[in-house]
Order: C-alpha cells, then sequence, then structure tokens
C-alpha cells in the first residue's frame, strides 16, 4: 500500500513537472491535492538546498492541512534534526512509529531517535532541602507491650491488648 502510494506520489509529481501549472492533473485524478505536491516540492528542495527554515514552514503548512500525512512527517522531523530542534524530531519520530510505517521506515526512525538520545547532553537534577526534626533523639512512640500482647506503659488503647 505504501508502494502504491509512492509511486501514485511519483507519477504526480513527474506530471506536475513536465505540465504547465493550468495543466495540473485534478485532485481526484491522482488521489493528492496539486497544491500539497507544489508545497512539498518545495519543502524537499528547500531541504536539499540546506534551507532547513523554508522547508520546515513548508511541511508544516502541510501538516496543518492534513496531519496523517506520514511523508511529510518524516521529512519534517528529519529537517528538525538537522537543525538541532532534537526535542521537535523526536516528537514528530514518534508520531510516524506510531502510524506502524513499514520494516524499513521503522529502522531509519529509530535509527534517527538513536542519534537523538546520543548527542544530548548529560544532564543531572540535584536538590536539597532543609527541614527541622522535631524528634531528634529518634524517639519511637509506640505502646510497649508483654510477649502476651498486654499493655506495660500508657499510650495503649483501651480494651486492645493484642499485637
Amino acid at each position: 500500500m505504501a508502494q502504491r502510494a509512492s509511486i501514485r506520489l511519483l507519477i504526480a509529481l513527474a506530471i506536475a513537472l513536465t505540465s504547465p501549472a493550468a495543466a495540473l492533473p485534478t485532485p481526484q485524478a491522482t488521489g493528492f491535492d496539486a497544491a500539497v505536491e507544489r508545497e512539498f516540492l518545495d519543502g524537499l528542495s528547500s531541504y536539499a538546498a540546506r534551507n532547513y527554515r523554508n522547508a520546515e514552514a513548508s511541511f508544516r503548512r502541510i501538516l496543518d492541512r492534513d496531519p496523517g500525512l506520514l511523508r511529510v512527517r518524516l521529512e519534517l522531523a528529519r529537517t528538525l534534526f538537522m537543525e538541532r530542534q532534537d526535542e521537535q524530531a523526536d516528537y514528530h519520530f514518534r508520531l510516524a512509529a506510531a502510524a506502524h510505517p513499514a520494516a524499513q521506515v521503522s529502522r531509519n526512525i529509530v535509527r534517527f531517535r538513536e542519534a537523538i538520545r546520543a548527542r544530548r547532553a548529560w544532564r543531572f537534577n540535584f536538590d536539597v532541602g532543609f527541614a527541622p526534626d522535631s524528634n531528634k533523639y529518634r524517639v519511637v512512640k509506640r505502646p510497649i507491650r508483654s510477649e502476651r500482647g498486654k499493655c506495660l506503659k500508657s499510650g495503649c488503647r483501651e480494651g486492645v491488648n493484642e499485637r
């Protein structure tokens, strides 16, 4: 199914590149919106030119229209990874992985997420607090009972002689 979608996208892209803008196929004919295709191509060309900000903006505009487009989400995650926006990239890789893509795509997602974890700096949190201790001798306040459970010192509740 993913191959069919990829083939359909490639065919639509080939038609879009060889035809004038007025002659673009309708979304009903290809299953894709021409504006989304152009935006996706703009994002890919910006990414290839290492203009990651424009690529990110293009991919985000597409996902605003249709958040279910897996390939666009993966390209956005890859762009964010290149921009070193690791938290956002990891978020989008997790969303893409939740869609259960093909095995090779899943392996690539895992590799990207491992690379994100590898370049994270070590972080430590250390908290200290001071509070007065009202029981400075560590005295446990509990009743003293005999071996048979009978209360030997004050502090026992009336009628309770068992352990």
